[in-house]
């Protein structure tokens, strides 16, 4: 199977690949998490802004990883969505 990517989509998994292949995945984990419980997210159905908290962390705990601010660079395997 073959795709055509855009320059700027290539750039674009060309760095992210860069980022994995230099970070000890282990410590992405840790500053991801760290993220998710302390970076406040506007969630339209919550009445305040608040961090929405990481699925791997038992103390904040989640159900979910919809509205976590670091999903798009976050290494978890396991993430879950709501549908």
């Amino acid at each position: 199977m073959q795709y055509l990517l855009t320059q700027e989509e290539h750039e674009k998994l060309t760095k992210r690949a860069e980022v994995f292949d230099f970070l000890n995945i282990d410590e992405l984990q840790r500053v991801c998490t760290l993220a998710a419980n302390h970076i406040p997210v506007k969630v339209e159905w919550k009445e305040h802004i608040e961090p929405w908290g990481c699925i791997l962390d038992e103390e904040t705990d989640p159900t979910y990883c919809d509205e976590c601010p670091v999903d798009n660079v976050c290494p978890n395997k396991n993430k879950d969505y709501s549908d």
